[in-house]
């Protein structure tokens, strides 16, 4: 079983003897709330949690910010004594914008009712207009919207949440015409779901987005040569034929200085790659990679695909903790089937997790399929939502459902251990 905690969302264990006394808790909190990093990063840095919870990955981003995106930090303190981070995005989102060209079946496949349902989801999407605040970031799978002291409840824990949402809420309103219309918290593993009560008190609705693909890295793996040979024939014999298919193909790993001279063709085919998506609520600005690269040194990683010295291709990955999650990829897509790119980067983040002896691999949301076939398996996300609405939040579920883009596929077992191949 994969554990989907190792990497914590709680700072470690200290003599919070304040949070302890849950009266003088409850009485003394107070919220600190911020739009810049720049002066707090030492508070901020008091309660650690994983690296995207860092204030050197956070100002990063915030020195290369997504268009139209801003933030806002809130600290809670129990008299002087920080117990609680929280983290929010605030993005103004149009779910037409966000669909794009969403990629129709082909024309001799593709039968009159799928072209409807595409008709009716573009044509509700255009009404989908609306400022949102996001508890977590939207660059990011995983648990980064938090960090909280170990002694408090979880009862204690979604009432800040709840708190810090509403003094947010409370003031943008001085800096924002339209008042913010959705809230969103994103996104929490199955065994860390927040309580029925904090929903149906708050009105959040819960629902599932695309699993998160996780591998773990068997110990014994010493090279990318145990990798393979711990796998069923046919797939250690697909992932040597992807491989050879790199013959003109050179992978280099670029410093801060390479990166800053490359951003153009990295940002052109990131662009390209989230062209094919059926959904992106977000786009990353041009200098992103090369100032978290400039932040955050040898955690972050951005490796390119070399053909003939053009840059046909990247993939890019932090080093958090004991694992290795995968980020954001782009590539010439006129030539990932000639040179199985998307698959090759695959291989090689797996050979960097080994390299590396991290105890797992974080390949992120879609294309599970093709990441299951080299061993990730599925874990199963939930994020909230609610409507400043009642009309709309009641039909929330439903709008969720129609949008939300639809992946069928067939988990892979690779590995000898697996029953199923």
């Amino acid at each position: 079983m994969i554990n989907c905690n190792k990497s914590p969302t709680s700072a470690p264990s200290q003599d919070y003897q304040a949070v302890l006394d849950e009266k003088q808790a409850d009485n003394h909190l107070n919220y600190s709330i911020e739009a810049k990093l720049g002066g707090i990063e030492s508070a901020w840095d008091a309660l650690t949690g994983t690296i995207f919870m860092s204030s050197e990955y956070l100002i990063g981003l915030e020195s290369a910010p997504a268009k139209g995106m801003e933030y806002r930090y809130v600290i809670v303190y129990a008299g002087v004594t920080p117990i609680a981070k929280l983290y929010f995005q605030i993005v103004h989102f149009n779910a037409a914008k966000s669909l794009g060209q969403e990629n129709p079946p082909e024309t001799a496949k593709c039968s009159f009712f799928s072209h409807l349902i595409q008709a009716i989801k573009l044509n509700v999407a255009r009404n989908i207009d609306f400022h949102t605040i996001v508890c977590g970031n939207l660059l990011l799978t995983g648990e980064n919207g938090w960090v909280f002291i170990d002694q408090l409840s979880q009862e204690k824990r979604e009432k800040i949440i709840e708190s810090a949402y509403a003094l947010v809420r409370e003031a943008l309103k001085k800096t924002h015409k339209d008042e913010i219309a959705v809230s969103l918290l994103k996104e929490k593993y199955p065994e860390a779901k927040l309580s029925s009560e904090f929903k149906n008190t708050g009105k959040w609705h819960e629902f599932r987005i695309q699993p998160n693909m996780l591998m773990q890295v068997n110990p014994e793996w010493q090279c990318f040569e145990d990798y393979l040979a711990a796998m069923h024939s046919k797939y250690r014999i697909r992932a040597r034929r992807a491989q050879k298919k790199l013959t003109d193909i050179t992978v280099e790993s670029l410093s801060e200085a390479a990166i800053k001279d490359h951003s153009n063709i990295l940002h052109q085919l990131y662009l390209e790659t989230i062209g094919t998506a059926g959904f992106n609520m977000v786009k990353l600005g041009m200098d992103y990679f090369y100032e978290i690269k400039k932040n955050m040194g040898d955690k972050f990683q951005v490796k390119v695909f070399k053909k003939e010295s053009r840059i046909v291709g990247f993939f890019s990955y932090f080093l958090n903790n004991d694992s290795l999650v995968a980020h954001m990829v782009g590539f010439d897509n006129s030539l990932n089937k000639t040179y199985q790119i998307y698959l090759n980067m695959l291989y090689r983040l797996i050979g960097e997790g080994i390299k590396e002896k991290v105890d797992r691999i974080n390949l992120g949301r879609t294309a599970m399929e093709i990441k299951s076939s080299v061993g990730a398996h599925p874990v199963d996300m939930y994020c909230y939502i609610r409507h400043r609405n009642r009309l709309y939040n009641k039909i929330a579920p439903n709008l969720i459902d129609l949008l939300s883009p639809q992946e069928e596929w067939v988990q892979r077992h690779p590995f000898k251990s697996d029953e199923i191949t």
